[in-house]
């Protein structure tokens, strides 16, 4: 998945997308990216979806920059709909739960 979206993950990185306390996620994806190895996809797609979170924390605290959000939409709407995608396949794959 992360291969799949080497584009988006690296306009993340670069975005300088900042959570409320300061933090400072698209420099932790960007250091995750550079770090990586084959056993790190899980980190790397955690820090992406912290980068999300700050743009949607931007559209809903700040105000939309309705360019600049449109812009982002268009680039993670389908690196999202992978993790969807997958956390659905995983719960209707997993054993029978109990009742």
């Amino acid at each position: 998945m992360a291969k799949q979206n080497a584009s988006t993950l690296c306009l993340l990185a670069k975005s300088n997308l900042s959570l409320r306390n300061g933090t400072n996620c698209s420099d932790s994806l960007e250091k995750e990216l550079e770090h990586t190895d084959g056993n790190g996809k899980l980190n790397v797609i955690i820090k992406a979806l912290e980068c999300i979170y700050c743009i949607r924390n931007r559209c809903f605290h700040e105000g939309p920059d309705i360019s600049e959000l449109l812009d982002h939409m268009k680039k993670i709407r389908d690196f999202l709909m992978l993790i969807v995608a997958s956390c659905v396949k995983n719960f209707v794959c997993r054993d029978e739960v109990q009742i």
